[in-house]
């Protein structure tokens, strides 16, 4: 179709000349064309293209008369004067609205709190003092203690220790199984191959010959699990406070002690008898010397024992 304004041979399908006369309009003059800012190309674009219709250049960001064209990717598509441009990864990036750049990735080392390695060491040390932490609170309250006697009871097959083991006397029921666990602790971690306990704890070395006083506790290693099973005797604590009360004292026995009480009571009652309105002593004070005399001791240690005796409420008979 030939323009009648410049005369240019058009397509028949063109709507505009390249000059901007509009080809099926009757009446219409010429409108206002928009040069392609290529300087390769130079085409005419109508005011409305957003691509120029020669090269496909992008004109949304040409401002054109007063207003400044939305980017509207369908609009070149709209364009009767457009050609479509070589395809190039440049052109594929500007067409494609969902085209993102792609981050650069750099990298980057871990911060060493963030690694497997420090992870599994902090998980190790942890557990480490988990395990200090239950056994110290497994062994809090333990007293002092001396193994005196140590014997072989196994077989062949079966390493089994017994241990005879004096404790302080002052050790109470709340402190015999800490106690317990400290030795055969301290035992195993020596001697690992042993593979059964039996403990025997007493108050005094002295009565190691006879049966315990205190508790006897068996430890085992079944299933590579230690097992303790413990036998506290029953009121452990008054047998040995009655014990110690009948020990000897000033190198005198309870008995013996009882017989001064009893003749110091007998002295008094003698001179009371012989001198009923004495006023002195003089008499008692004589007797109780021949007692002392008798017993080989001192006046300090007959008032030591008259003090017991009223501690411990002894019969004056």
């Amino acid at each position: 179709m030939k323009c009648p304004s410049c005369g240019v041979d058009n397509p028949p399908e063109d709507i505009y000349c390249e000059c901007g006369y509009h080809l099926k309009g009757k009446s219409e003059s010429p409108t206002k064309t928009k040069k392609c800012p290529n300087s390769n190309c130079n085409f005419k674009s109508q005011p409305e293209d957003i691509y120029c219709g020669g090269c496909g250049y992008e004109l949304r960001t040409e401002e054109i008369g007063k207003e400044i064209l939305e980017p509207k990717q369908t609009a070149k598509y709209d364009n009767p004067h457009y050609r479509q441009p070589p395809v190039t990864p440049e052109t594929v990036k500007d067409e494609n609205l969902h085209y993102q750049q792609p981050s650069v990735m750099l990298k980057t080392k871990k911060p060493f709190y963030k690694t497997l390695w420090f992870c599994i060491s902090v998980s190790i040390i942890v557990i480490i003092i988990i395990m200090q932490v239950t056994d110290t609170l497994r062994t809090k309250g333990a007293v002092g203690y001396d193994i005196v006697e140590t014997k072989f009871i196994g077989t062949r097959s079966n390493n089994r220790m017994m241990y005879k083991v004096v404790v302080d006397p002052a050790i109470t029921r709340e402190q015999v199984k800490p106690t317990a666990r400290k030795i055969i602790k301290i035992i195993t971690s020596k001697d690992k191959s042993i593979d059964e306990i039996t403990l025997y704890l007493y108050s005094e070395i002295s009565v190691i010959g006879e049966a315990y006083d205190i508790a006897m506790i068996d430890w085992g290693y079944p299933e590579n699990e230690g097992k303790f099973e413990f036998n506290i005797k029953e009121e452990f604590g008054q047998y040995i406070i009655q014990r110690a009360k009948s020990e000897t004292l000033f190198g005198l026995t309870e008995q013996t002690r009882r017989e001064i009480f009893r003749e110091m009571i007998l002295a008094e009652d003698r001179a009371y008898a012989e001198e009923p309105n004495a006023t002195t002593y003089r008499l008692e004070d004589k007797y109780k010397q021949e007692m002392r005399q008798k017993y080989n001791i001192t006046e300090a240690t007959q008032r030591e024992i008259e003090l017991e005796a009223m501690r411990e409420n002894w019969p004056e008979e």
